[in-house]
């Protein structure tokens, strides 16, 4: 389907009227019967938005889950974290809580895999402009730094590396993109050792 037309399951299952309406508008060019089945349930009309609703909920669920183990790790990490995010909380408050922070904070990462939604408020950035060099007076001489919620970008590493790890077990290990430590460069290098034994 052309992007406009994308549909997301939550509207599906919240308003299956509107979701079968969506369907009518694009039967002409899906090419979607008037009657549909899923397994052993036939149905029409209204209906096949909640077969659709069904077979979406169990293919888009998320195979990823959090452990308390890695939330109360990442925000362990915030010890050395200096600095606070555009919604005013610190890191080293955020560390200093971590005990109690943890299950509040896992139930809402899953909750978040689950439904497949990022928190709009975690996507609130806090612009800085940062000094390079040249006249101070220019505003092109400086570069922007944008500050993120730290509860967003725990959520974000915490997933990064759980994505990592399962991207890990069928990258070939002579992989440099997605890999710690390597990069063009490292391929480059290797490329070239690679033609210089040849010779």
């Amino acid at each position: 389907m052309h992007h406009r037309h994308r549909y997301s399951l939550l509207h599906a299952q919240k308003d299956p009227h509107q979701f079968r309406s969506f369907i009518n508008n694009r039967r002409n060019t899906s090419g979607i019967p008037n009657v549909m089945h899923y397994g052993d349930i036939i149905a029409s009309d209204v209906d096949i938005a909640n077969l659709f609703a069904l077979l979406f909920n169990f293919v888009y669920k998320s195979p990823l889950t959090i452990d308390p183990d890695v939330v109360e790790e990442n925000v362990s990490s915030l010890r050395t974290t200096k600095g606070r995010g555009p919604d005013g909380i610190s890191a080293q408050f955020l560390f200093s809580i971590r005990a109690q922070l943890k299950y509040p904070l896992l139930y809402v990462f899953n909750l978040s895999l689950v439904e497949g939604v990022f928190p709009s408020i975690w996507k609130t950035i806090q612009v800085t402009p940062i000094y390079k060099s040249g006249d101070p007076g220019s505003v092109s001489n400086y570069r922007p730094i944008s500050g993120l919620p730290l509860i967003g970008k725990l959520f974000e590493k915490i997933v990064n590396k759980c994505i990592e790890r399962r991207f890990k077990l069928v990258l070939s290990t002579n992989q440099h993109g997605f890999y710690g430590g390597r990069s063009t460069t490292t391929s480059a290098l290797e490329f070239s050792a690679f033609i210089r034994d040849s010779f």
